[in-house]
């Protein structure tokens, strides 16, 4: 700043001369004369840029950038919210989707699913099916080859069937392939049948009874131990 000073001190007592006149100056010159004064002070400051800065064109730089962030910014939250936005509906979609293949499927099984008495429901392809009774055992044996036993403090009750072809031809009857479950109401108690391997388990009838013919079939129920095994007690029933 003392040398810019100093420098214009001496530009004046040079132009201005000892007591000589005044030399006239242009408006071009007196302007350059400026413009290098204007320099040389700016070239001693630290804080001041190089060269002539115009201040509103920096600011205006400096809020184009500041616009252009701010878009981008915007533009990104936008992208955020539609994809999630297209998330959501996409996830609500497929879970709509979901629901109603659910619900059709369960509607389809619940008109395909028959339930009722064991003779009115299994498809015997012409043959009848009647009703022995129930017996009530501590454990089972069918011949040398099979035996089983109930949990402690149970037993079984097995009700007895018998298929009969009443017809003068042989006739296959499947009950396998009906895929049926039986269940029970035993002394006033649900209960479901044993799943077993037996061929005489009625659930796994399947073969050709001659014509004339019948065969015995069973369902077997584990039950609590002095269950009365009587018809009035037991009603069976089927669905398929």
């Amino acid at each position: 700043m003392k040398k810019a000073l100093l420098l214009l001190c001496i530009l004046s007592l040079t132009l201005a001369g000892c007591g000589a006149p005044l030399i006239s100056l242009t408006a071009d010159e007196t302007q350059r004369i400026v413009s290098y004064a204007s320099y040389i002070v700016l070239k001693h400051s630290p804080k001041a840029p190089k060269g002539i800065t115009d201040a509103q064109v920096a600011e205006t730089g400096d809020a184009q950038e500041e616009t252009s962030q701010t878009a981008q910014e915007l533009t990104s939250e936008t992208g955020d919210a539609v994809n999630r936005t297209d998330s959501t509906e996409t996830a609500q979609n497929n879970t709509d989707s979901g629901q109603t293949a659910e619900s059709a499927t369960t509607d389809t099984q619940t008109e395909n699913t028959v339930s009722g008495a064991v003779e009115e429901v299994i498809d015997l392809s012409g043959c009848v099916i009647s009703y022995d009774g129930a017996e009530a055992t501590q454990d089972y044996t069918e011949g040398t080859y099979f035996s089983m036993t109930p949990d402690e403090g149970n037993q079984y009750i097995i009700l007895k069937y018998t298929i009969s072809n009443n017809t003068t031809s042989g006739i296959t009857v499947d009950v396998m392939d009906q895929r049926v479950s039986f269940s029970a109401t035993i002394g006033g108690s649900p209960a479901d049948a044993l799943s077993t391997v037996l061929p005489r388990d009625l659930a796994n009838v399947n073969e050709v009874i001659k014509a004339g013919e019948s065969i015995q079939a069973q369902i077997i129920f584990e039950v609590p131990e002095g269950t009365e095994a009587s018809a009035e007690n037991v009603k069976a029933s089927v669905t398929r």
